[in-house]
């Protein structure tokens, strides 16, 4: 049974590093040992690994502190509640992206997200200040069409002069140009760097809760039968078929390595498992 989930794990292992060996560029083949790796380690005994991801998961989040509350808030209410500008300018956004796209070479994507923000901050721009949404900080109710603002509910409307108006607009201007050029990019990075830092939290917990020695001989084993499949077989002009071929291969040679790598080598030689 044991050397049945062995051979599983490292056919896996073997079959993935072939997989993406052949996919990628050939300068970049040694990403399919990475990949081939990682998914003979956690081939074997998969269940296990499901079984672990809550805990890990739960304790990633403990080690977050209040940052995992914070983010649970924002996510709310940016996607639970109404936000007609900002959802409107993300849709914008990607609209006007997508048809610059189509126009711009497919290697200078730098110069058509750069004219896509552009056009999307000033249209909103427009909008947004000429609503004084911003500029106002919702300290008043604004009634543009009628030139009037009211400080509190049932108070008297005052005139807009000519004053408010532009101070108003500047300030609206002034607050999404900080925030597209500023504001927004911090929080980018933070974000990043929180992200980074929970994955690292989670994933060392995952394989404190996981690891095995027989772990660890499925994935440098499906690794080695995939490597050497696909040193061994690939061609420049290689069909569909024969590339599937190849990860079946790779996937049989990395199972008979496996296999024999525990019955003897572990069990006989070095007696690490019984």
């Amino acid at each position: 049974m044991e050397t049945k989930k062995i051979a599983t794990a490292c056919f896996i292992g073997g079959f993935i590093c072939a997989a993406v060996a052949v996919a990628v560029n050939p300068m970049f083949w040694w990403l399919g040992l990475i990949a081939g790796s990682a998914g003979g380690y956690l081939a074997y005994e998969f269940r296990e690994v499901l079984q672990a991801i809550p805990r890990a998961w739960k304790l990633a989040k403990e080690g977050s502190g209040a940052v995992w509350e914070i983010v649970k808030h924002l996510f709310k209410e940016c996607f639970t509640k109404s936000h007609p500008v900002w959802h409107s300018a993300v849709v914008c956004f990607v609209l006007i992206f997508l048809f610059f796209y189509r126009l711009f070479p497919k290697s200078d994507l730098t110069s058509c997200f750069a004219v896509t923000m552009m056009l999307d901050v000033v249209f909103f721009l427009i909008i947004v200040s000429l609503l004084v949404e911003i500029g106002t900080k919702q300290r008043y109710k604004t009634d543009l069409l009628l030139e009037r603002y009211q400080v509190e509910a049932g108070e008297t409307w005052q005139p807009i002069t000519y004053r408010d108006f532009f101070r108003w607009v500047t300030k609206g201007i002034f607050g999404i140009t900080l925030f597209f050029f500023w504001t927004m990019w911090k929080w980018i990075a933070i974000g990043i760097y929180r992200a980074i830092c929970f994955s690292g939290r989670f994933l060392k917990n995952l394989f404190i809760l996981i690891h095995s020695n027989k772990r660890l001989l499925c994935a440098i084993d499906g690794a080695i039968g995939g490597a050497v499949a696909y040193i061994w077989l690939i061609s420049p002009s290689v069909t569909i078929w024969e590339k599937i071929g190849l990860c079946v291969c790779g996937g049989l040679l990395g199972a008979v390595i496996g296999v024999a790598n525990y019955e003897v080598v572990s069990k006989r030689v070095l007696r690490l498992s019984t």
